[in-house]
Protein backbone atom coordinates (compact mmCIF):
# COMPACT_ATOMS: atom_id res chain seq x y z
CA UNK A 1 0.00 0.00 0.00
CA UNK A 2 2.94 2.34 0.48
CA UNK A 3 3.35 2.48 -3.31
CA UNK A 4 -0.07 4.14 -3.64
CA UNK A 5 -0.56 6.19 -0.46
CA UNK A 6 1.30 8.14 2.21
CA UNK A 7 2.63 6.65 5.43
CA UNK A 8 0.62 9.18 7.44
CA UNK A 9 -2.36 6.83 7.26
CA UNK A 10 -2.49 3.55 9.17
CA UNK A 11 -4.62 0.41 8.93
CA UNK A 12 -6.19 -1.28 11.91
CA UNK A 13 -5.77 -5.04 11.65
CA UNK A 14 -7.15 -7.75 13.91
CA UNK A 15 -4.61 -7.29 16.70
CA UNK A 16 -2.45 -4.34 15.65
CA UNK A 17 -2.12 -1.29 13.41
CA UNK A 18 0.31 -0.86 10.54
CA UNK A 19 1.40 2.10 8.41
CA UNK A 20 2.19 1.92 4.67
CA UNK A 21 5.86 2.01 3.67
CA UNK A 22 6.11 4.84 1.15
CA UNK A 23 9.78 4.47 0.22
CA UNK A 24 8.88 2.18 -2.70
CA UNK A 25 8.73 3.94 -6.06
CA UNK A 26 9.39 3.34 -9.75
CA UNK A 27 11.02 0.04 -10.66
CA UNK A 28 11.24 -0.94 -6.99
CA UNK A 29 7.53 -1.76 -7.02
CA UNK A 30 8.17 -5.04 -8.85
CA UNK A 31 10.76 -6.08 -6.26
CA UNK A 32 8.44 -5.09 -3.41
CA UNK A 33 5.66 -7.14 -4.98
CA UNK A 34 7.86 -10.21 -5.16
CA UNK A 35 8.87 -9.77 -1.53
CA UNK A 36 5.23 -9.38 -0.49
CA UNK A 37 4.29 -12.55 -2.40
CA UNK A 38 7.14 -14.44 -0.73
CA UNK A 39 6.07 -13.32 2.76
CA UNK A 40 2.42 -14.15 2.05
CA UNK A 41 3.42 -17.63 0.87
CA UNK A 42 5.45 -18.16 4.05
CA UNK A 43 2.49 -17.12 6.20
CA UNK A 44 0.18 -19.43 4.26
CA UNK A 45 2.40 -22.49 4.65
CA UNK A 46 3.13 -21.70 8.28
CA UNK A 47 -0.58 -21.93 9.03
CA UNK A 48 -0.98 -25.06 6.90
CA UNK A 49 1.98 -26.99 8.31
CA UNK A 50 0.76 -26.60 11.88
CA UNK A 51 -1.73 -29.45 11.47
CA UNK A 52 -0.75 -33.10 11.92
CA UNK A 53 -1.35 -35.40 8.95
CA UNK A 54 -0.42 -38.84 7.61
CA UNK A 55 2.91 -39.59 5.93
CA UNK A 56 1.40 -39.62 2.43
CA UNK A 57 -0.28 -36.27 3.06
CA UNK A 58 3.01 -34.84 4.32
CA UNK A 59 4.66 -36.02 1.12
CA UNK A 60 2.08 -34.23 -1.07
CA UNK A 61 2.18 -31.05 1.03
CA UNK A 62 5.97 -30.77 1.23
CA UNK A 63 6.43 -31.55 -2.46
CA UNK A 64 3.94 -28.78 -3.20
CA UNK A 65 5.92 -26.43 -0.97
CA UNK A 66 9.18 -27.32 -2.76
CA UNK A 67 7.55 -26.42 -6.07
CA UNK A 68 6.31 -23.12 -4.65
CA UNK A 69 9.66 -21.94 -3.30
CA UNK A 70 12.24 -23.51 -5.62
CA UNK A 71 12.56 -23.52 -9.39
CA UNK A 72 13.96 -26.81 -10.62
CA UNK A 73 17.23 -26.28 -12.49
CA UNK A 74 20.63 -27.90 -12.89
CA UNK A 75 22.06 -26.32 -9.74
CA UNK A 76 19.46 -27.55 -7.24
CA UNK A 77 18.11 -30.61 -9.05
CA UNK A 78 20.15 -33.05 -6.97
CA UNK A 79 19.24 -31.37 -3.66
CA UNK A 80 15.50 -31.34 -4.42
CA UNK A 81 15.64 -34.97 -5.56
CA UNK A 82 17.32 -35.94 -2.29
CA UNK A 83 14.52 -34.31 -0.26
CA UNK A 84 11.81 -35.97 -2.32
CA UNK A 85 13.52 -39.35 -2.03
CA UNK A 86 13.60 -38.93 1.76
CA UNK A 87 9.86 -38.18 1.77
CA UNK A 88 9.19 -41.25 -0.38
CA UNK A 89 11.23 -43.35 2.02
CA UNK A 90 9.16 -42.03 4.94
CA UNK A 91 5.94 -43.11 3.20
CA UNK A 92 7.40 -46.55 2.47
CA UNK A 93 8.54 -47.10 6.06
CA UNK A 94 5.20 -46.09 7.57
CA UNK A 95 3.34 -48.23 5.01
CA UNK A 96 5.50 -51.29 5.72
CA UNK A 97 4.96 -50.83 9.45
CA UNK A 98 1.22 -50.40 9.01
CA UNK A 99 1.34 -46.98 10.72
CA UNK A 100 -1.51 -44.79 9.49
CA UNK A 101 -1.86 -42.28 12.33
CA UNK A 102 -1.28 -38.55 11.90
CA UNK A 103 2.31 -37.37 12.37
CA UNK A 104 3.27 -34.05 13.94
CA UNK A 105 5.46 -31.57 12.05
CA UNK A 106 8.29 -31.89 14.58
CA UNK A 107 8.54 -35.64 13.93
CA UNK A 108 8.73 -35.11 10.17
CA UNK A 109 11.29 -32.33 10.63
CA UNK A 110 13.55 -34.49 12.81
CA UNK A 111 13.26 -37.38 10.34
CA UNK A 112 14.25 -35.21 7.36
CA UNK A 113 17.05 -33.58 9.34
CA UNK A 114 18.60 -36.95 10.21
CA UNK A 115 18.21 -38.28 6.68
CA UNK A 116 19.68 -35.20 5.00
CA UNK A 117 22.56 -34.97 7.46
CA UNK A 118 23.60 -38.52 6.63
CA UNK A 119 23.26 -37.96 2.87
CA UNK A 120 26.12 -36.11 1.26
CA UNK A 121 25.21 -33.88 -1.68
CA UNK A 122 28.31 -32.89 -3.60
CA UNK A 123 29.29 -32.06 -7.14
CA UNK A 124 30.86 -34.61 -9.44
CA UNK A 125 34.65 -34.75 -9.51
CA UNK A 126 36.28 -33.75 -12.81
CA UNK A 127 33.00 -32.21 -13.96
CA UNK A 128 34.61 -29.30 -15.83
CA UNK A 129 37.79 -27.50 -16.79
CA UNK A 130 38.23 -26.07 -13.27
CA UNK A 131 37.62 -28.34 -10.28
CA UNK A 132 37.35 -27.39 -6.60
CA UNK A 133 37.90 -30.11 -4.02
CA UNK A 134 39.46 -30.84 -0.68
CA UNK A 135 42.72 -32.71 -0.30
CA UNK A 136 41.91 -36.41 -0.20
CA UNK A 137 44.13 -39.50 -0.40
CA UNK A 138 44.33 -41.51 -3.62
CA UNK A 139 43.29 -38.51 -5.70
CA UNK A 140 46.70 -37.50 -7.00
CA UNK A 141 45.56 -37.05 -10.60
CA UNK A 142 47.95 -34.97 -12.73
CA UNK A 143 46.80 -31.44 -13.59
CA UNK A 144 48.50 -28.67 -15.51
CA UNK A 145 47.98 -26.22 -12.64
CA UNK A 146 47.34 -27.02 -8.98
CA UNK A 147 46.28 -24.23 -6.60
CA UNK A 148 46.37 -24.68 -2.83
CA UNK A 149 44.36 -21.97 -1.07
CA UNK A 150 44.23 -20.99 2.58
CA UNK A 151 47.58 -22.50 3.56
CA UNK A 152 47.76 -20.45 6.75
CA UNK A 153 49.60 -21.27 9.93
CA UNK A 154 47.31 -23.34 12.14
CA UNK A 155 44.90 -24.12 9.31
CA UNK A 156 47.04 -26.80 7.68
CA UNK A 157 48.00 -29.42 8.76
CA UNK A 158 44.55 -29.58 10.29
CA UNK A 159 44.19 -29.77 14.05
CA UNK A 160 41.83 -32.53 15.11
CA UNK A 161 40.39 -32.27 18.62
CA UNK A 162 41.17 -35.31 20.72
CA UNK A 163 38.22 -37.12 22.25
CA UNK A 164 38.42 -37.87 25.95
CA UNK A 165 37.36 -41.49 25.50
CA UNK A 166 39.98 -42.17 22.79
CA UNK A 167 42.60 -44.18 24.68
CA UNK A 168 44.95 -44.29 21.69
CA UNK A 169 45.70 -40.59 22.18
CA UNK A 170 46.67 -41.12 25.81
CA UNK A 171 49.93 -42.82 24.86
CA UNK A 172 50.67 -43.06 21.18
CA UNK A 173 52.90 -45.77 19.72
CA UNK A 174 54.71 -46.36 16.48
CA UNK A 175 52.28 -47.19 13.73
CA UNK A 176 49.35 -45.23 15.17
CA UNK A 177 47.59 -43.01 12.67
CA UNK A 178 48.47 -39.31 12.77
CA UNK A 179 46.13 -36.84 11.09
CA UNK A 180 48.89 -34.25 10.79
CA UNK A 181 51.17 -36.75 9.06
CA UNK A 182 48.30 -37.63 6.72
CA UNK A 183 47.93 -33.96 5.79
CA UNK A 184 51.66 -33.71 5.12
CA UNK A 185 51.39 -36.66 2.76
CA UNK A 186 48.39 -35.09 1.00
CA UNK A 187 50.39 -31.90 0.53
CA UNK A 188 53.19 -33.91 -1.07
CA UNK A 189 50.69 -35.65 -3.37
CA UNK A 190 49.26 -32.29 -4.44
CA UNK A 191 52.75 -31.01 -5.27
CA UNK A 192 53.49 -34.07 -7.40
CA UNK A 193 50.17 -33.65 -9.24
CA UNK A 194 51.17 -30.24 -10.64
CA UNK A 195 52.62 -30.67 -14.14
CA UNK A 196 53.30 -27.03 -15.07
CA UNK A 197 52.61 -24.71 -12.14
CA UNK A 198 52.02 -24.96 -8.40
CA UNK A 199 50.22 -22.00 -6.80
CA UNK A 200 50.12 -21.69 -2.99
CA UNK A 201 48.40 -18.79 -1.24
CA UNK A 202 48.04 -17.77 2.40
CA UNK A 203 47.17 -14.68 4.44
CA UNK A 204 50.52 -13.03 5.05
CA UNK A 205 49.37 -10.07 7.16
CA UNK A 206 46.79 -9.57 9.88
CA UNK A 207 43.52 -8.00 8.82
CA UNK A 208 43.40 -6.08 12.12
CA UNK A 209 46.83 -4.45 12.53
CA UNK A 210 48.73 -5.53 9.37
CA UNK A 211 51.34 -7.47 11.34
CA UNK A 212 53.11 -10.29 9.43
CA UNK A 213 51.63 -13.79 9.67
CA UNK A 214 53.44 -17.03 8.92
CA UNK A 215 52.28 -19.60 6.37
CA UNK A 216 51.65 -23.25 7.13
CA UNK A 217 54.62 -25.22 8.41
CA UNK A 218 54.61 -27.35 5.25
CA UNK A 219 54.89 -24.20 3.10
CA UNK A 220 57.74 -22.91 5.26
CA UNK A 221 59.56 -26.23 4.92
CA UNK A 222 59.06 -26.15 1.14
CA UNK A 223 60.55 -22.64 0.91
CA UNK A 224 63.50 -23.65 3.09
CA UNK A 225 64.14 -26.72 0.94
CA UNK A 226 64.08 -24.65 -2.26
CA UNK A 227 66.41 -22.04 -0.73
CA UNK A 228 68.97 -24.67 0.34
CA UNK A 229 69.01 -26.72 -2.88
CA UNK A 230 68.31 -24.28 -5.73
CA UNK A 231 69.36 -20.83 -6.86
CA UNK A 232 68.53 -18.33 -9.57
CA UNK A 233 70.54 -18.18 -12.76
CA UNK A 234 73.53 -15.95 -12.11
CA UNK A 235 73.56 -16.49 -8.33
CA UNK A 236 75.85 -19.52 -8.42
CA UNK A 237 78.73 -17.59 -6.88
CA UNK A 238 76.72 -16.27 -3.95
CA UNK A 239 76.51 -17.92 -0.57
CA UNK A 240 73.71 -20.33 0.21
CA UNK A 241 71.95 -17.80 2.43
CA UNK A 242 72.12 -14.95 -0.11
CA UNK A 243 71.11 -17.07 -3.10
CA UNK A 244 68.33 -18.69 -1.07
CA UNK A 245 66.97 -15.30 -0.02
CA UNK A 246 66.93 -14.13 -3.65
CA UNK A 247 65.14 -17.30 -4.73
CA UNK A 248 62.44 -17.02 -2.06
CA UNK A 249 61.92 -13.36 -2.96
CA UNK A 250 61.58 -14.25 -6.65
CA UNK A 251 58.97 -16.97 -6.19
CA UNK A 252 56.94 -15.12 -3.54
CA UNK A 253 54.45 -12.49 -4.68
CA UNK A 254 52.84 -10.08 -2.22
CA UNK A 255 49.46 -8.86 -3.41
CA UNK A 256 48.40 -5.27 -2.82
CA UNK A 257 45.71 -4.56 -0.26
CA UNK A 258 43.45 -2.96 -2.89
CA UNK A 259 42.87 -3.97 -6.53
CA UNK A 260 43.44 -0.39 -7.72
CA UNK A 261 46.87 -0.06 -6.09
CA UNK A 262 49.64 0.93 -8.57
CA UNK A 263 51.74 -2.04 -7.41
CA UNK A 264 49.04 -4.42 -8.70
CA UNK A 265 49.89 -3.53 -12.32
CA UNK A 266 53.67 -3.23 -12.27
CA UNK A 267 54.88 -6.84 -12.54
CA UNK A 268 52.00 -9.02 -13.71
CA UNK A 269 48.78 -8.45 -15.56
CA UNK A 270 45.30 -8.92 -14.20
CA UNK A 271 42.23 -10.82 -15.35
CA UNK A 272 39.94 -8.31 -13.62
CA UNK A 273 38.72 -6.28 -16.58
CA UNK A 274 36.89 -3.83 -14.33
CA UNK A 275 40.26 -2.38 -13.26
CA UNK A 276 41.59 -2.05 -16.83
CA UNK A 277 40.78 1.67 -16.92
CA UNK A 278 42.83 2.19 -13.77
CA UNK A 279 45.78 0.35 -15.32
CA UNK A 280 45.58 2.49 -18.46
CA UNK A 281 45.52 5.67 -16.39
CA UNK A 282 48.64 4.59 -14.51
CA UNK A 283 50.66 4.30 -17.73
CA UNK A 284 49.15 7.33 -19.47
CA UNK A 285 50.97 10.69 -19.45
CA UNK A 286 50.25 12.92 -16.51
CA UNK A 287 48.41 16.16 -17.19
CA UNK A 288 47.91 19.14 -14.98
CA UNK A 289 44.39 19.82 -13.82
CA UNK A 290 42.51 22.00 -16.28
CA UNK A 291 41.07 24.12 -13.51
CA UNK A 292 41.55 24.54 -9.81
CA UNK A 293 39.10 23.02 -7.38
CA UNK A 294 39.29 26.25 -5.39
CA UNK A 295 36.59 28.60 -6.65
CA UNK A 296 36.47 32.37 -6.41
CA UNK A 297 35.11 33.75 -3.15
CA UNK A 298 31.64 35.15 -3.90
CA UNK A 299 30.85 38.80 -3.30
CA UNK A 300 28.29 37.85 -0.64
CA UNK A 301 28.88 35.05 1.85
CA UNK A 302 25.83 33.47 3.43
CA UNK A 303 25.93 33.45 7.22
CA UNK A 304 24.69 29.85 7.56
CA UNK A 305 27.27 28.68 5.01
CA UNK A 306 30.00 30.47 6.95
CA UNK A 307 28.91 28.82 10.20
CA UNK A 308 28.68 25.43 8.49
CA UNK A 309 32.26 25.83 7.26
CA UNK A 310 33.66 26.56 10.72
CA UNK A 311 31.68 23.71 12.29
CA UNK A 312 32.97 20.99 9.91
CA UNK A 313 35.53 22.37 7.42
CA UNK A 314 36.31 18.99 5.80
CA UNK A 315 32.64 18.18 5.22
CA UNK A 316 32.06 21.66 3.80
CA UNK A 317 34.97 21.21 1.39
CA UNK A 318 33.64 17.86 0.12
CA UNK A 319 30.08 19.19 -0.25
CA UNK A 320 30.75 22.58 -1.82
CA UNK A 321 34.01 22.11 -3.74
CA UNK A 322 33.90 18.42 -4.75
CA UNK A 323 30.12 17.98 -4.81
CA UNK A 324 30.41 14.81 -2.71
CA UNK A 325 27.73 14.00 -0.16
CA UNK A 326 27.97 11.10 2.25
CA UNK A 327 24.54 11.47 3.85
CA UNK A 328 22.77 9.85 0.90
CA UNK A 329 24.48 6.49 1.29
CA UNK A 330 22.01 3.84 2.38
CA UNK A 331 22.76 1.83 5.45
CA UNK A 332 22.35 -1.92 5.27
CA UNK A 333 19.27 -3.35 6.93
CA UNK A 334 19.99 -5.53 9.93
CA UNK A 335 19.19 -9.21 9.52
CA UNK A 336 18.20 -9.65 13.17
CA UNK A 337 15.11 -8.14 14.78
CA UNK A 338 16.29 -5.37 17.18
CA UNK A 339 15.28 -5.50 20.83
CA UNK A 340 16.82 -2.11 21.65
CA UNK A 341 17.31 1.15 19.78
CA UNK A 342 20.73 1.95 18.43
CA UNK A 343 22.40 5.20 19.44
CA UNK A 344 21.58 6.87 16.13
CA UNK A 345 17.93 5.74 16.14
CA UNK A 346 17.49 6.93 19.72
CA UNK A 347 18.87 10.36 18.80
CA UNK A 348 16.58 10.67 15.76
CA UNK A 349 13.50 9.72 17.78
CA UNK A 350 14.41 12.10 20.62
CA UNK A 351 14.87 14.93 18.15
CA UNK A 352 11.50 14.22 16.49
CA UNK A 353 9.72 13.99 19.86
CA UNK A 354 11.41 17.19 21.04
CA UNK A 355 10.19 19.15 18.02
CA UNK A 356 6.70 17.68 18.41
CA UNK A 357 6.63 18.65 22.10
CA UNK A 358 7.69 22.23 21.38
CA UNK A 359 5.32 22.72 18.44
CA UNK A 360 2.19 20.71 19.37
CA UNK A 361 2.58 19.76 23.03
CA UNK A 362 1.62 16.40 24.52
CA UNK A 363 -0.92 15.71 21.78
CA UNK A 364 1.74 16.02 19.10
CA UNK A 365 4.04 13.70 21.05
CA UNK A 366 1.36 11.02 21.33
CA UNK A 367 0.55 11.26 17.62
CA UNK A 368 4.22 10.87 16.72
CA UNK A 369 4.66 8.00 19.19
CA UNK A 370 1.70 6.16 17.67
CA UNK A 371 3.13 6.63 14.17
CA UNK A 372 6.51 5.26 15.30
CA UNK A 373 4.74 2.14 16.56
CA UNK A 374 2.62 1.44 13.48
CA UNK A 375 5.47 2.21 11.05
CA UNK A 376 7.60 -0.57 12.54
CA UNK A 377 10.49 1.67 13.57
CA UNK A 378 10.36 0.57 17.22
CA UNK A 379 11.18 -2.88 18.60
CA UNK A 380 8.11 -5.08 18.95
CA UNK A 381 6.11 -5.55 22.12
CA UNK A 382 7.20 -4.35 25.54
CA UNK A 383 10.77 -3.75 24.32
CA UNK A 384 9.55 -0.97 22.04
CA UNK A 385 7.29 0.51 24.74
CA UNK A 386 10.20 0.66 27.19
CA UNK A 387 12.52 2.30 24.64
CA UNK A 388 9.82 4.80 23.64
CA UNK A 389 9.13 5.72 27.27
CA UNK A 390 12.82 6.44 27.83
CA UNK A 391 13.26 8.71 24.80
CA UNK A 392 9.97 10.50 25.57
CA UNK A 393 11.15 11.24 29.11
CA UNK A 394 14.47 12.66 27.92
CA UNK A 395 12.90 14.76 25.16
CA UNK A 396 10.33 16.20 27.56
CA UNK A 397 13.06 17.23 30.02
CA UNK A 398 14.85 19.09 27.23
CA UNK A 399 11.57 20.63 26.03
CA UNK A 400 10.83 21.98 29.52
CA UNK A 401 14.27 23.57 29.71
CA UNK A 402 13.95 25.03 26.21
CA UNK A 403 10.46 26.39 26.92
CA UNK A 404 11.75 28.13 30.06
CA UNK A 405 14.50 29.95 28.12
CA UNK A 406 12.44 30.69 25.00
CA UNK A 407 9.47 32.34 26.63
CA UNK A 408 9.84 35.67 24.83
CA UNK A 409 11.02 35.33 21.24
CA UNK A 410 12.73 38.32 19.62
CA UNK A 411 12.54 39.32 15.99
CA UNK A 412 15.12 37.99 13.56
CA UNK A 413 17.95 40.40 12.79
CA UNK A 414 19.48 40.81 9.34
CA UNK A 415 23.28 40.56 9.22
CA UNK A 416 25.44 42.50 6.77
CA UNK A 417 29.08 42.67 7.82
CA UNK A 418 32.14 43.51 5.71
CA UNK A 419 34.99 40.97 5.74
CA UNK A 420 38.48 41.97 4.61
CA UNK A 421 40.40 39.29 2.69
CA UNK A 422 44.18 38.87 2.70
CA UNK A 423 44.25 40.08 -0.91
CA UNK A 424 42.87 43.44 0.15
CA UNK A 425 39.41 42.78 -1.28
CA UNK A 426 36.24 42.98 0.79
CA UNK A 427 33.36 40.54 0.93
CA UNK A 428 29.98 40.97 2.57
CA UNK A 429 28.70 38.50 5.18
CA UNK A 430 24.90 38.42 4.90
CA UNK A 431 22.17 36.46 6.61
CA UNK A 432 19.69 36.40 9.45
CA UNK A 433 20.23 35.87 13.16
CA UNK A 434 17.48 33.59 14.46
CA UNK A 435 16.62 31.83 17.72
CA UNK A 436 16.85 35.11 19.63
CA UNK A 437 15.00 35.38 22.91
CA UNK A 438 14.87 37.71 25.88
CA UNK A 439 17.22 35.40 27.76
CA UNK A 440 19.75 35.39 24.92
CA UNK A 441 20.53 32.93 22.17
CA UNK A 442 19.27 29.41 22.80
CA UNK A 443 20.59 26.46 20.82
CA UNK A 444 19.54 22.92 21.64
CA UNK A 445 19.83 19.40 20.29
CA UNK A 446 18.52 16.01 21.43
CA UNK A 447 21.99 14.54 21.86
CA UNK A 448 25.16 15.50 23.66
CA UNK A 449 26.64 18.88 22.86
CA UNK A 450 29.48 18.50 20.37
CA UNK A 451 32.46 20.78 19.82
CA UNK A 452 31.03 22.05 16.53
CA UNK A 453 27.79 22.95 18.30
CA UNK A 454 29.63 25.06 20.84
CA UNK A 455 31.77 26.67 18.14
CA UNK A 456 28.78 27.49 15.93
CA UNK A 457 26.81 28.90 18.84
CA UNK A 458 29.83 30.94 19.91
CA UNK A 459 30.10 32.58 16.50
CA UNK A 460 26.42 33.47 16.30
CA UNK A 461 26.21 34.71 19.88
CA UNK A 462 29.26 36.90 19.35
CA UNK A 463 27.81 38.43 16.18
CA UNK A 464 24.48 38.91 17.89
CA UNK A 465 25.79 40.49 21.08
CA UNK A 466 29.00 42.29 20.15
CA UNK A 467 28.51 43.31 16.53
CA UNK A 468 24.88 43.47 15.50
CA UNK A 469 23.26 44.60 18.73
CA UNK A 470 26.29 46.51 20.02
CA UNK A 471 25.61 45.02 23.44
CA UNK A 472 27.68 42.95 25.89
CA UNK A 473 27.52 39.16 25.76
CA UNK A 474 24.29 38.04 27.43
CA UNK A 475 23.59 34.75 29.16
CA UNK A 476 23.10 32.22 26.38
CA UNK A 477 22.37 28.54 26.65
CA UNK A 478 23.39 25.33 24.95
CA UNK A 479 21.04 22.65 26.23
CA UNK A 480 22.18 19.03 26.13
CA UNK A 481 20.18 15.87 26.64
CA UNK A 482 20.58 15.94 30.45
CA UNK A 483 19.16 19.49 30.70
CA UNK A 484 22.02 20.52 32.95
CA UNK A 485 23.06 24.01 34.03
CA UNK A 486 24.26 26.18 31.15
CA UNK A 487 26.53 28.59 33.03
CA UNK A 488 29.72 26.63 32.32
CA UNK A 489 28.79 26.35 28.67
CA UNK A 490 28.37 30.10 28.52
CA UNK A 491 31.89 30.51 29.92
CA UNK A 492 33.10 28.05 27.29
CA UNK A 493 31.64 30.30 24.60
CA UNK A 494 33.45 33.27 26.08
CA UNK A 495 36.76 31.38 25.83
CA UNK A 496 36.00 30.53 22.20
CA UNK A 497 35.29 34.18 21.61
CA UNK A 498 38.65 35.26 23.01
CA UNK A 499 40.54 32.47 21.20
CA UNK A 500 39.24 33.62 17.82
CA UNK A 501 39.86 37.32 18.57
CA UNK A 502 36.17 38.04 18.75
CA UNK A 503 36.36 40.46 21.66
Amino acid sequence: MGYAMSSEYSFDLADESIAPYEQIEGLQADLAGKLAHFVETLIEYRATLGNARSASEWQLQLNKMLGAFFELDVDNELAIKTIRDALSRLVEQTSEAGFEQAIDLRVVSDYLQNKLDSTRISQRFLAGQVNFCTLMPMRSIPFKVVCLLGMNDGAYPRNVAKEGFDLINVKSRHGDRSRRDDDRYLFLEAMLSAQSKLYISYVGQSILDNTPRLPSIVVTELLEYCAQNYCLEGDEALSVDDSGANLVKAITYKHSMTPFSPSAFKQQGSFASEWADVANMLVSPKHEASESILTEVPAEIDLEEFIRFWALPVKFFFNRQLDIYFEGQRESIEDNEPFALSGLDAYVFKDQLLQAQLEKGDQGVEQLAQWLRVSGQLPLGHFGDAELHEVKTISKEIANEVAFLTGSKQQDVEVSLPIALSSGETRQLVGWLKQRYASGGVYYRAGSVRSQDILSAGFVIWWQASVVLRAPLMLSALIRKTACSTTTLNLWIQRVRRAYLMS
